[in-house]
């Protein structure tokens, strides 16, 4: 970490959302409205590398669940989080405040638009990655989601650059399936809008 950084993370991200692909959110700053009126979306990291504070984060697993009532950039978000069970107390305690947002850096933009946080659970979060092809993610009697990425020429990922998003290079894709049921929410999204990239984050 460089001087005056608590925090960086770097690693794998991947989302799905219910809109159709690609997400008129992301091509309209956040400004247009959802495909279907709301946004439902599970947002998940696997981090390769990671450090709060000198305490090592290094292959743990987060995801945000994230609901939207209209525009993103309206705000009203309810937010709830979920970290990888094998965190210690320290590690666990780190992700709470990192992807909470209560320590800066990208989070923070989410949680500023947040009117309902509904907590962090501690859970067995199973991430799975196939190479820029496609991502999974597990959490048992909670959520499923599997994505594909879209393929360009030559069969090679499509990847969009310089995108107003928490991951600024991200490929396209669509959700084989997403299914999502925890607190008050619940739905599922299959063929719907999905992308994956990695990131670099800090704080």
């Amino acid at each position: 970490m460089s001087k005056g950084e608590n925090w960086n993370l770097e690693g794998d991200y991947f989302e799905h959302c219910s809109c159709e692909a690609l997400c008129p959110c992301l091509l309209s700053v956040y400004q247009a409205e959802p495909t279907y009126g709301d946004c439902q979306t599970l947002v998940a990291y696997h981090i390769s590398e990671g450090n709060f504070k000198g305490i090592q984060l290094n292959d743990l697993n987060v995801a945000m669940l994230i609901w939207v009532p209209g525009k993103m950039a309206d705000g009203s978000y309810s937010l709830g989080l979920y970290v990888d069970e094998r965190a210690s107390e320290e590690q666990f305690d780190s992700l709470h405040l990192i992807f909470s947002g209560e320590m800066g850096g990208p989070p923070a933009n989410i949680r500023s638009l947040t009117t309902e946080f509904l907590g962090t659970k501690r859970v067995p979060i199973r991430y799975e990655s196939k190479g820029d092809k496609s991502r999974s993610l597990e959490i048992p009697d909670l959520a499923s989601v599997r994505l594909e990425a879209f393929r360009g020429h030559r069969g090679r990922t499509v990847w969009i650059d310089n995108v107003a998003h928490l991951s600024q290079r991200i490929a396209p894709g669509k959700t084989v399936h997403a299914e999502v049921k925890d607190y008050r929410f619940q739905w599922s999204n299959p063929g719907k809008n999905g992308f994956l990239g990695p990131f670099h984050w800090k704080g």
